[in-house]
């Protein structure tokens, strides 16, 4: 017999907002209880089970830019984020250059912390191996050795102009 799609869906295949606090979200990350997003303004927050969508500016910010508005300098630009699998999340930032950490346990208000300079730098992640059903640790170290080996592969820049590869 054939299936006929009558357009209903069961109310857990629906899409909804999970948060009406900004207009632009640049990178997006599952972990296990939450959802973490990058604007503009910083790192978002919202828990998974989120009943109804918040509209507030702040709602679930975990960190702020770096830069502040009135300092004159240009605007940062967080584009891509990924979670280690534990308690951190990393996010670049391609307007600085820089790989950044917070952590990823609740959606608190946390201070940025730089993790390393990386000129060029567009989008990060996080990977982990497995071999006869055991899986390795997930390692922000690995990542970010990921990260650098593929931009000292795919950059324009000589090696030898910044020292890591």
């Amino acid at each position: 017999a054939s299936r006929t799609n009558i357009g209903l869906l069961s109310q857990e295949k629906q899409l909804g907002a999970l948060s009406y606090s900004v207009d632009s979200v640049r990178g997006m990350v599952a972990t296990g209880t939450h959802i973490f997003y990058l604007s503009p303004k910083g790192v978002h927050g919202v828990l998974k089970t989120v009943g109804s969508p918040s509209a507030k500016p702040d709602a679930g910010l975990v960190a702020v830019s770096p830069v502040s508005e009135d300092s004159g300098k240009p605007a940062w630009n967080p584009t891509s984020i990924a979670w280690d699998g534990a308690n951190m999340l990393y996010f670049t930032d391609s307007a600085y250059g820089t790989l950044y950490r917070v952590p990823a346990l609740n959606t608190y208000q946390h201070n940025l912390t730089k993790f390393v300079d990386a000129p060029g730098v567009y989008g990060v992640t996080l990977i982990s191996f497995t071999s006869g059903g055991l899986r390795s640790a997930s390692s922000p170290l690995a990542g970010v050795v990921a990260l650098l080996a593929a931009w000292c592969w795919l950059s324009a820049v000589p090696a030898a102009s910044h020292g890591w590869c």
